[in-house]
This record gives C-alpha cells, structure tokens and sequence, in this order.
C-alpha cells in the first residue's frame, strides 16, 4: 500500500514511476548474479551419488601417495555410512567395528585460488593425506540433519601439483550413527 507515502516507487495512481527503468533493472540484476565461481575438484554426494576407491582392510604402508596402485580397492558411492541416516542418498555401509580407507583421484590444470572442502562427516576419528602428506583435520562439526559444512582449507594448497593429486582418508567410526561424505572445490570471487 503506498497511500500517503512519499517515498514509494511509484505514485499512489501509478501514473509516474520514480525510479528509471534500466538503471533500477542494472542495480538489481547484480543480486541475481552468483557470488563467486566454484570449481569442483571432488564431487560431494550431496545430490547424486560420487564413487571413491575403499579398502575394508588396513592396505600397504605407501597407500596415501599419489603413486600408489589401488587398481585392487573397491569403487563404491559416498556417503559411507554405519547406518542409515534419513538426511542422505543411500550409499555404502560398513561394519561399526571396521575402520575404513578412502582415496580419491583428482586433476588440476590450476592451481586454486581458495581450496574448500564440503563436508558431512559424524561421530567419527578422521585421518586425511593430500599427496602422501598428512593435513590437518578442520576444526568443527559436519553436517547437522542435512547440512553440510564448508571448510576454508588454503593451507593444503601447498601440497597440491599441477596434474594428477590423490586424496586418501582414514575413517574409524565412534558409534552407530557414523556417517562420512566430502567434496573439494576451488572458489574465486567475482
């Protein structure tokens, strides 16, 4: 209702609009625009289903390198899950007992600008390797219901090369309701 107001953008009788067209249309396109460019290195499994490589069992010393032939591991869907958790795509299931090992292949033709990870993981003691080298667990919970979180991580960069990169994950579950999926994405802003 614009009836006694003075500062509507048009007159009461719609008579006059007060604001021009085009630079309004200029102004407020810029909101529609996305806020920054993402390029996704490791697909999440928060929409469709992503492979990882698994082993069940504790695999040979070197298996976090990048040079490491896991040509032998099984290529199951993320997320992997103790049970099942209402808030996400069915994936792989494993024993509450069983610590699992996870890698993930990815290639870069750059470097990126600000490194990220998405990440829904519960109830779990994680170990994580970019390129053989142990990296820093973020601080934090992951993923609320179903949230997922997301995690500056600029301080693996260092460990990334141009061309092929592994990802290689250590996963122990603390109880039942364990639960674990992670994407890895490059953002600019505009």
């Amino acid at each position: 209702d614009v009836e006694g107001e003075v500062n509507g953008i048009i007159t009461y009788d719609r008579a006059l609009i007060k604001l021009d067209i085009d630079s309004t249309n200029r102004l407020v396109s810029q909101l529609y625009k996305p806020a920054w460019n993402k390029r996704i290195l490791i697909p999440d499994s928060e929409l469709e289903n992503y492979k990882w490589q698994m082993a069940d069992r504790e695999p040979e010393a070197d298996w976090t390198e990048k040079e490491f032939d896991s040509c032998d591991w099984k290529s199951l869907n993320a997320p992997f899950l103790v049970s099942p958790n209402p808030f996400l795509l069915p994936g792989t299931n494993w024993e509450p007992e069983q610590t699992i090992y996870l890698r993930q292949e990815f290639y870069l033709g750059s470097l990126p600008e600000n490194l990220s990870v998405k990440i829904y993981a519960n109830q779990l003691e994680m170990e994580w390797y970019l390129n053989g080298q142990k990296v820093e667990v973020p601080d934090g919970i992951w993923g609320r219901k179903r949230h997922y979180s997301h995690k500056l991580v600029n301080d693996y960069k260092q460990y990334l090369q141009l061309g092929k990169n592994t990802f290689a994950i250590k996963l122990t579950p603390k109880s039942r309701k364990a639960v674990f999926d992670l994407g890895m994405y490059d953002s600019k802003t505009n």
